[in-house]
Parts: C-alpha cells; structure tokens; sequence
C-alpha cells in the first residue's frame, strides 16, 4: 500500500503546482497519480466517505515517504530521468485531452451535459492507463510465481492475418451456392469483405436471421486486422448459447485454435482486499491473444467494472477491432455509459466496432448518443430481405396455462415440432411439467440453470429428435431466453410469450431456419394471462413497447409494410422503447446515492467538494462496486454433472491449492460445468445447506440433489428425480 501513497504524493508535490495549473502537466499528474494510485484497487476521489482520495493519500502518516522517495531516486531513476519521461507523457497527454474536449459536439446540449461527458472520457483514460499498470504488475507477478510456466500471448502481426485470410477464404469457397438463400448470404459476406479498407470508427452489420452474420462479421474482421494493422480481433455476444454457437463456426473457419482466446465464466471469486493481489487474480485471462471471443458481460465489465482483474484488460482493446453481436440487448439503463464507451474506443483507442443485428436500436437518439451517421457494411434492400423471409409472425392473443395446453395440443396435431420461449425459468418449469404427460411426444427443456456441457448435450438430443421422420416423432421444447438468439436449431412452429420486438425476431429465427418449409412458417406471439414481470424490469418495458407496437400495427398495417418484423416496425419500437424510460434511466440509476453510476464516473454533483484544486472529482471506487450488468450480482457455481463431478474432487486435492498451472487447467475445464446463482438463490441455498466452498473459499460447488437431470439447478432438494418435501 505504502508505494502506491508514495507514488501519488511525489507526482502531485512535484508537477501539480499552481504554476502548471490549467497545463496538461497539471492533468497528467493527477491522471498518471491516480493509475498509480489505484493499480491495486480504485478509489474515490470525491466520494461517499467525504474524504478526497488525493488528500487522503498526500496526507497519510507512517508511509515512509520520504525513505521511498532518496532510495528510489539513488536506486531506479534520477530526478533529471523523471522530468524527461515526465514531460513526454505530458505532450502526449496534451493530444489525447485535446482530442476529447472535442468529442461532445451536440449542439442541442447545454454546457453541464457537454462537461460531464468530457469528465467521463478523462474517467476512461485515467482507466486506461491504470489497466496498462495493473497488466504489467499482475503479468510479472504471475510469471514470477509460476517459474515462467505462465505465458503471456503477443499482438497479431500482419503475417498470422494473412494465414487467417486463407484460411477464411478456403472455407468460404467451400460452401454450395446454387440455392437463391445460399447465393445471397455469399453477396452479403462479399460486401463485408469488400468493406475491410474503411477507417476506424463505428459501423453496422444489419442483416436478416440467417443470413450468416457470423461467418460475413469474421471476413470483415480478418480483412480489415490486416489492412488496418489491428492487434486483436473480439467477437463479443451476450448470451453464452450465442457465443458457444460462434465460438464453433470461428474456430472451424480460422482452423488454428492457438491464436483464439475464449473467455466467458469466472469460476474463481476476486478477493475482496484490493491491497493484495489474489493469487487467483493472477489466473484471470489478459485478453492477450489475437482472437478473443467473449460474452458482453466481461465486456462491459472489462469498461466500467470497479475488479482489478477487469480493469487489467482494458488497454487490450486499443488499436483492436470489436464485434458486438445482437448489440439490441445491451441492457437499456446502461446506454450512456456504452454509447459514450464506443466513442471512446473508436476515436481515442484507435478501434474499429461493429454493432450487429437483424433489429438495430436506435443508439443515434439515445440521451448521450453514438456518433451520428453510422456507415452500413451492407445497406438495406427489401429484395435481400425477403430471400430470408422465412415465418409470418402472428398475434395470439392473451392465454392462461390451460387454454396454452390446448394451443399446444393443437398445434401438434399439425406441426411435428414445437419451440416455446418463456420470459421467466419458473414459467419454463411450469409447462415442462404440464406437458410431461403428452404421449409420443420427445420433451425436452433449456434454460440457464443449466450447465455449459448440460444444455450442449440436450441440443445435440433436440436436433436429433427433430432429425427423425413422420408425425410418430414429434418434438416439444420448452426454453428460456437461452435458445432465442445464436443457436443453429430448426422448429416448425414457435411460440413466444410476448417480450421485446428484438427478442421476438430472435425467436423466429429458430423457426422454418433453413427454409424446409417453402412457405413463411407461423411463429406465435402469446400474452400470458398474469405474468408478472415485476423484478424483470427491462423484459416488462420491452414488452409494453411490443404491446403498443401490436396496437399501432391492427390500427394501420400498411405504414408497417404489413409486417410485424418490418424496418418500420422495429424502427417504431425502438421509439417506443425509449419514450417508456424515464428520465435519467439510461445513466444507471443508484437510488442509494440519489444519482446514478454515470454521474459518478462523470461531474459527479452528488459528491464533489468545491475545497480543492483537483480536476478529477470521480467517485471511481464506488461506481466500480455497484455497477454490475445485472439487477443483481451473481456467483458462477460448478455442478455435479456429469465430468462437473470428478473435477470438484481434483479441486479439492490439496496438491492442486499450491500449484497455479494445475488449477488453471483444472478451472479451463470447469467452465462446462459452472451455472450463475443470483444473490437470491445463493443465500437461499446456503441457508438449505446446498451449496458449498472450496478452494480456501474462492470457489462455489452445487451439493449433490440441487442439480436435477431435467431442469438443471433446483432451489429444493431432490431424489430419484423428485423434489423432496
């Protein structure tokens, strides 16, 4: 602790004077104090506790400071050595502010908004450089321990783009294209490559369901990594089904799974003490290889998350290229920070992002806005979307459980598979069990209380199940959000119960996918009589935006193309969407602190003290511990499933406790056998007795009994299949 006191008390005596005030070397001290200051933990600078994290440090007994300082200036580097590299950071410094004192240019704003969007982008770059410390720090530390065994991977080169390339292009040749659908999915996937010289910046992928979005993204991306000379490539998805899906295809069409980094679970829990460096820290991805696959929570993690283990990856996006798959489903009270993240990287850190989705939101009009005029990879054509026209979707009206049981039933009377997607897990449970007495009838039931490895195999059963011939093989799945977006599976019909208009479309693209029917398949829009989406926030404003949608739609189909799924449908949405938040929602509220988590990592009215001269006024450290991307925080928890089993025991192995590269393999594997507990479900389990640590602590294991081979995780103990009362 005593060293990052010093640190920050000899840049801020030294360069933070009154005669710099107002100078970039004023602003760098504090932004290069801060870095050095938080690379094991942020702190507030004004915040809650009424103390200025500068003052605090600058005024701090029994530091040793200035011990530190003659040993150091005798020992590493002179004064005349500081001041040199001192003042080129400065001049870089200088750039940098300038460059971001320019990127709010609304016209429409007063000065107030202009200047805390201004505070947030100096908030990123203070993060940014306090990842590259926290990386160098962590980095040596971790080889140190592991005798070298540890190895950190380096940035792409023109020469592993080029092999990609090949390799990309000799796959996409391979694929048929006699068939209209397969033709224009290779004219999309033309104009994505075509596309690879633009500069960097923000640009869209608008493209149908089905119309290979996956494969054309990583075209565009390989290209452009090598024509803009960009470090790393990230395909980010928000749904881990998304990402297992295009985890697959990349890592077929790249063919070289050493170059691909996927991260997506965090078995291991942070360590809580931020002065000490958790030696399972030192075991957390660095984001360090050429391809990085992702889910969007470690994403925004990795951009507003207070863990040191997220901050450490920040400084790997610089100079990247950043795939944001189903972009619609950032969640909505995030927006500002995302919108103004985006700009950040793409004007600052010299990254190139592509938002993708077949129901682009309306970022434009956001309350802190993306960059205005976002160029199309491959602009719209009616005529290209109609060759994916596939399902006619359809107002089903409002049902209860019984009249959805004879709508089911009578369903599959005609059709011999059946999808139904559910807003909430309880519902999935609840038609699962409704429909367990359906005779000649394959059921089957996903959802997130599902492991990894779990819900792979009950896929690989579905397809299998759909796969066989005639009305005697009829196949019933009942799902959650998991299955809506990403996953390469097939129904004749779909119902969904009514959600956002994006979740929707998602829906239907797992129905009629590859065309078997030539007619557009019927996919079901059902209002659940009762459902209550009181603790589902986001999903309940997503359904009443639907809902007016739906209003507007029987009033005039015609200024909605006659269609529910139409550009003009989702464009009419998305206005309703943001007309149903209330002012403030898209800045992450915190009724805590009666602001919200942008204003903290922005001007921070609620807390700043007017009694000092510092610029940087951000509650970092407070921001950081609230925000999370869920309502809630969650635990990733490993099951006894299957394999899940033996690697608890090994775990366990006290051999393991003192051997890092062991327990990183062991925590690799782990991942295929983790489900997220929210906070509720883990007090609730452990007051049940079902859930256990291990591994000094770190490391959440499911009992045996609270793991059910249908339905996955169960609050209630079970035996022989049963739930014990």
């Amino acid at each position: 602790m005593t060293h990052t006191f010093a640190g920050v008390r000899y840049l801020l005596e030294k360069y933070h004077v009154a005669e710099t005030e107002g100078s970039a070397t004023y602003y760098t001290s504090e932004i290069i104090g801060y870095a050095i200051g938080a690379h094991h933990g942020l702190f507030d600078l004004d915040g809650p506790a009424k103390v200025n994290g500068f003052t605090h440090r600058l005024e701090a007994l029994n530091t040793h400071y200035d011990e530190s300082r003659t040993n150091y200036l005798n020992e590493c580097l002179s004064q005349k050595e500081i001041d040199e590299l001192f003042q080129k950071a400065a001049h870089e410094m200088e750039v940098v502010l300038t460059l971001v004192n320019n990127l709010p240019a609304w016209e429409d704003k007063d000065i107030n908004y202009c200047s805390n969007e201004v505070k947030f982008y100096v908030g990123l770059l203070t993060r940014l450089l306090s990842s590259a410390l926290i990386e160098g720090d962590r980095s040596d530390t971790a080889s140190f321990m592991s005798e070298g065994r540890i190895s950190f991977e380096k940035e792409a080169d023109d020469l592993l783009w080029e092999n990609c390339i090949a390799r990309i292009e000799e796959k996409i040749s391979s694929f048929p294209c006699e068939k209209p659908i397969d033709q224009m999915r290779r004219t999309i996937s033309d104009m994505c490559k075509d596309a690879a010289g633009r500069s960097d910046g923000v640009l869209r992928l608008n493209v149908p369901t089905g119309a290979g979005k996956t494969l054309s993204s990583l075209r565009f991306a390989a290209a452009h990594a090598r024509t803009a000379s960009k470090k790393r490539i990230f395909f980010v998805s928000p749904l881990l089904t998304i990402l297992e899906q295009n985890a697959a295809v990349i890592r077929n069409a790249v063919g070289d799974d050493s170059i691909i980094l996927e991260h997506h679970s965090n078995v291991v829990r942070d360590n809580d003490n931020s002065e000490t460096v958790s030696e399972n820290e030192l075991l957390c991805e660095n984001w360090h290889s050429p391809i990085v696959i992702t889910t969007m929570v470690q994403l925004l993690n990795t951009l507003f998350s207070g863990k040191s283990s997220s901050i450490r990856r920040f400084h790997s996006l610089c100079s990247s290229l950043i795939v944001i798959d189903e972009v619609q489903m950032i969640p909505t009270h995030m927006l500002s920070m995302f919108n103004l993240a985006v700009n950040f990287l793409a004007e600052v850190c010299h990254a190139t992002i592509l938002l993708c989705s077949a129901t682009q939101p309306c970022l434009e009009e956001a309350d802190h806005p993306l960059v205005k005029d976002i160029p199309q990879l491959v602009p719209f054509d009616k005529s290209m979307w109609n060759t994916f026209k596939r399902t006619d979707l359809i107002n089903a009206g409002v049902k209860d459980y019984q009249e959805i049981d004879a709508f089911v039933k009578d369903i599959l009377e005609e059709k011999r598979s059946l999808l139904i997607i559910c807003n909430k897990k309880a519902e999935a449970e609840r038609l699962f069990i409704l429909f367990s007495d359906i005779e000649k009838v394959d059921l089957f039931h996903l959802s997130a209380s599902m492991c990894h490895r779990h819900r792979e195999i009950v896929l690989k059963e579905i397809k299998n199940s759909l796969a066989k011939e005639g009305m005697q093989h009829r196949t019933l799945c009942i799902a959650t959000q998991v299955i809506e977006a990403g996953v390469d599976i097939s129904f004749a019909c779909v119902i969904r119960l009514t959600a956002g208009l994006d979740s929707i479309v998602q829906s239907a693209g797992r129905c009629n996918r590859n065309a078997e029917d030539p007619n557009p398949a019927p996919v079901y829009v059902v209002r659940l009589q009762g459902e209550d989406l009181s603790h589902l926030s986001e999903i309940k404003r997503a359904k009443n935006a639907f809902i007016e949608l739906l209003n507007a739609f029987e009033q005039n189909s015609e200024i909605f193309d006659h269609d529910l799924m139409s550009e003009e449908a989702v464009e009419y949405y998305y206005s309703r969407l943001y007309k149903e938040m209330e002012t403030g929602y898209q800045d992450y509220p915190l009724k805590k602190f009666s602001t919200s988590l942008y204003g903290l990592m922005s001007g921070n009215e609620r807390f700043r003290k007017t009694n000092h001269s510092y610029y940087l006024c951000q509650a970092f450290q407070t921001a950081g511990k609230y925000f999370s991307v869920f309502d809630e925080n969650t635990v990733d928890a490993i099951v006894p499933y299957d394999e899940g089993k033996s690697i608890i025991a090994d775990l366990q192995d006290e051999g393991v406790r003192f051997d890092y590269f062991q327990r990183r393999e062991l925590l690799e594997k782990a991942k295929g056998y983790t489900i997220p507990l929210f906070a509720y479900q883990k007090e609730h389990l452990e007051s049940e007795g079902g859930i256990y640590y291990i591994c000094d602590g770190t490391i959440a294991v499911l009992q045996d009994g609270y793991y059910d081979n249908n339905i996955g995780m169960t609050l209630k103990k079970r035996r022989m299949g049963f739930m014990e009362v």
